[in-house]
């Protein structure tokens, strides 16, 4: 069991929640030390080796050691530890004295405060909000989400920006409680929102990008069928039950053919309604045929005529596009932002030499150093944002926008 000590340091790593990352309470009188959030239990004699005592000073800058060592504050125990989820050198338990023997949680303004109870009679208090700050914002934020823009053929972009979310932020990724998208947007959310195979997808896109170049005249060749190579890959790679993984998880933008108004869809009685509806949201008209795709009785067109970047009405949704913008979350960071910026279909983009460059590339797929040169780029603006939410290790480089997206690595 823990133990009141005086020593003036000692090693002990931090236990943490194998189910959902918060930290295990330090084990009192009980057998059995229990998760405050998702109830998993671990058997309390695994913590004999843990001590605690009235100031822990390790795994600290040394300025601020010494301050807490010389501090006169009644402070009670103090824990600062390294956090064995994310790496996170700064993050601490802070506790205070408390005369009170209750045990529970106690509210302290906004703070929030785990009281566990010690032997000698005294408590531990872990500040829960700190905690999760560093090693799960989502377990106490706001429902996060993550919704790409219709672009295109720009969409490569999207598959730098997965492969980045995918090796460098998976916990992130595994909370994220909704995907949105429109158009290309759409299949990368569809993707992420399925646990489809992002590197077999990325080379079937890819792929497919060369074989539109091709053709006489690209992608407006009558030969090159856009929509039904893009309905073999979904059907090829989309999980058999991914029409029930994706319902109430990935919300779709289209837009009605009959009245061109806005619907974000997102329940899917089947694969196949799943598959329509992706299909639908990438179907430019004239561009990709005359032969509507329908749901559910009604036809519709490209989601990007609408709502080209569909911000959900719940949590904080992060804005993926290709395009620089204000309010864009992910995207590329131009070195000028033009003389103004508009808006059209819900997103956001600045006039400038570089996104009039990127329109060329809506419909004009671009070559092999071109595509790489996208993917990379979203890979490296997905970094940027992960670092500025501390989201991923910050030793992470980017890597050369030269390289294919086969050879990305850390």
């Amino acid at each position: 069991m823990a133990k009141l000590v005086t020593k003036e340091a000692f090693e002990c790593d931090p236990d943490f929640c194998p189910r959902c990352g918060s930290i295990l309470p330090l084990p009192g009188v009980s057998d059995v030390v229990s998760c405050i959030l998702c109830d998993f239990k671990k058997d309390a004699s695994e913590f004999e080796d843990i001590e605690v005592h009235s100031r822990k000073v390790f795994n600290i800058p040394k300025e601020k050691a010494t301050a807490l060592k010389d501090s006169e504050e009644p402070i009670g125990p103090m824990a600062d530890r390294k956090c064995s989820n994310c790496g996170h050198e700064g993050m601490t338990y802070t506790t205070r004295q408390t005369r009170s023997a209750d045990e529970g949680q106690t509210d302290s303004g906004n703070r929030v405060f785990l009281r566990i109870s010690l032997p000698t009679c005294n408590h531990v208090e872990v500040c829960l909000s700190e905690h999760y700050r560093f090693i799960n914002p989502l377990l106490i934020a706001d429902p996060m989400n993550l919704s790409f823009a219709g672009c295109g053929f720009l969409g490569v972009y999207h598959l730098g920006v997965a492969t980045c979310l995918t090796s460098h932020a998976p916990q992130f990724l595994k909370n994220v409680t909704a995907f949105a998208g429109a158009s290309a947007g759409s299949l990368v959310a569809a993707v992420l929102a399925t646990s489809a195979p992002l590197d077999k997808c990325s080379d079937y896109v890819i792929e497919l990008t060369h074989e539109a170049r091709r053709h006489p005249l690209g992608p407006f060749n009558p030969q090159f069928d856009l929509v039904g190579s893009l309905r073999k890959g979904l059907e090829l790679y989309l999980p058999s039950n991914s029409h029930r993984i994706a319902s109430g998880r990935l919300f779709i933008s289209v837009t009605s053919l009959k009245d061109r108004k806005n619907a974000i869809l997102s329940e899917f009685d089947s694969k196949e309604d799943l598959i329509q509806v992706l299909l639908a949201s990438c179907y430019i008209p004239f561009y990709a045929g005359l032969s509507f795709p329908r749901f559910r009785g009604q036809k519709w067109v490209d989601g990007g005529l609408s709502d080209n970047l569909p911000r959900l009405p719940f949590g904080r949704t992060i804005r993926v596009s290709p395009f620089s913008g204000n309010g864009n979350d992910i995207c590329p960071q131009d070195e000028s932002r033009g003389f103004t910026d508009v808006t059209f279909h819900n997103m956001n983009v600045y006039v400038n030499r570089e996104n009039l460059q990127r329109e060329l590339q809506i419909f004009i797929p671009p070559k092999k150093d071109g595509i790489e040169s996208l993917v990379q780029l979203g890979f490296n603006d997905t970094l940027r944002f992960l670092r500025k939410e501390n989201l991923c290790n910050y030793s992470v480089k980017p890597l050369s926008p030269t390289l294919p997206m086969k050879h990305f690595h850390e």
